[in-house]
């Protein structure tokens, strides 16, 4: 069975000298009409022969080349009517019509089941007329016969010969398959992993030359479709009696969801807990009205070539925005009763409705209440004791980062 839990590579593991950008294009398939676009946009001839001494570089790149050789992703498109619906240890589509998709037919399969993951399953059933809740509803109380009933009166009204795309997973290592999302059939370029890191290392690598500035990875956060890549600044600056300050760009991506690839500014307080041991936090300005925005520059999957390599300048507004936020976290040297922050806290986690930190709100709740603070390392500890609770889960760590920034930066 196929592992989507998201997986770290920590800056430890991150020790190479990087890679050459030839070896970097191997992640891309050069005879794809899209690729081609986006490398012409990008000039690469006059990239071709450099170097990328990005410290982790070569790592990333070997992670997302398991990833190919593991999944296999393919779109198909499918009408209501060529599906059947199986809900029984799992939720399954059943695709009854591959006759006009290539890959499944060279496969010698005319029908295919695959098991949901993610939010493929409520956004099957949100396009039917809103009818995620109900069907959610149905299945939890033993009512599918309910649910299959309704989903084959649909099928007898236009709405069945409609067709939608879904990216399919083939798990090649398992022979596997699963609905990893539903996706546009027409305002959609696929952007995938692949051209996250070979434009994020090449718009990096650009700005080295012409900056003098040295990256390096600090950390990857990953699974099969999703990536999130932290990269540090080689300079830091000092947060008095409490660390250090480092500038990250994190670049991320989730295929089908949110921006095809986002640039983002953030810093990590780099400090030494009370057992003498090297820590990080992120601070990440989050939440809907963050007294600075983080975004660097996003991209769509509805973005053509050209503009998507038009919009690379924007890396320039990482500067600005790192400045900013500087002088936000400094501030917080001048805090003298780390229990007032513990006590926003608190507040927060109690609070808290959101759906993918309920399972961690009990744990986070036991460690406000057993974790001593008295200063503000004991504090800096406790929250990265937070972010380590939630790390394996994307919205969840998130959600921290946000209570964290707010309690911390914003003290609201």
């Amino acid at each position: 069975m196929a592992d989507f839990s998201i997986k770290h590579v920590l800056k430890s593991q991150l020790n190479d000298d990087g890679l050459s950008v030839q070896e970097l294009l191997e992640l891309l398939d050069r005879e794809d009409d899209l690729i081609k676009a986006l490398l012409k946009a990008l000039k690469i001839d006059k990239l071709e022969k450099d170097f990328i001494n990005i410290t982790g570089a070569r790592k990333l790149v070997e992670i997302q080349k398991g990833i190919n050789e593991r999944f296999y992703k393919e779109d198909l498109i499918s009408s209501l009517n060529d599906i059947d619906v199986h809900n029984d240890e799992d939720f399954i589509l059943q695709f009854n019509n591959l006759s006009e998709n290539e890959y499944f037919t060279e496969l010698g399969m005319t029908s295919l089941e695959a098991k949901t993951k993610y939010s493929s399953k409520s956004d099957f059933f949100s396009w039917l007329y809103g009818m995620d809740k109900y069907a959610s509803e149905l299945m939890k109380n033993e009512l599918s016969d309910i649910l299959l009933y309704n989903l084959e009166l649909l099928k007898q009204k236009e709405k069945g010969k409609e067709n939608r795309k879904y990216r399919i997973l083939h798990d090649l290592h398992n022979d596997d398959l699963f609905v990893r999302a539903i996706i546009s059939l027409s305002r959609y370029n696929n952007y995938d992993n692949n051209v996250t890191i070979v434009i994020a290392l090449l718009t990096l690598h650009s700005r080295m030359k012409e900056l003098g500035v040295t990256y390096s990875l600090n950390r990857i956060e990953y699974n099969e479709s999703y990536i999130r890549i932290f990269v540090e600044e080689d300079n830091k600056r000092e947060l008095k009696g409490l660390g250090y300050i480092k500038n990250i760009i994190e670049v991320s991506n989730d295929e089908v969801k949110r921006e095809a690839l986002k640039f983002d500014a953030i810093s990590n307080i780099e400090f030494v807990d009370s057992e003498k041991k090297l820590q990080e936090i992120i601070i990440q300005p989050l939440g809907s009205r963050p007294k600075i925005k983080s975004n660097i520059l996003a991209i769509a999957h509805s973005t053509t070539p050209q503009t998507f390599v038009e919009k690379l300048v924007e890396i320039e507004n990482s500067a600005k925005i790192h400045d900013d936020l500087f002088n936000l976290i400094s501030e917080i040297a001048k805090i003298t009763n780390p229990l007032q922050i513990i006590h926003l806290v608190r507040k927060k986690v109690d609070a808290a409705r959101n759906e993918g930190f309920k399972k961690y709100k009990h744990n986070v709740q036991k460690m406000l209440d057993n974790h001593t603070v008295t200063n503000m390392i004991q504090l800096l500890s406790l929250f990265k004791k937070m972010d380590l609770l939630t790390e394996n889960d994307i919205e969840a760590s998130e959600y921290i980062r946000f209570i964290i920034y707010e309690s911390l930066i914003e003290r609201k």
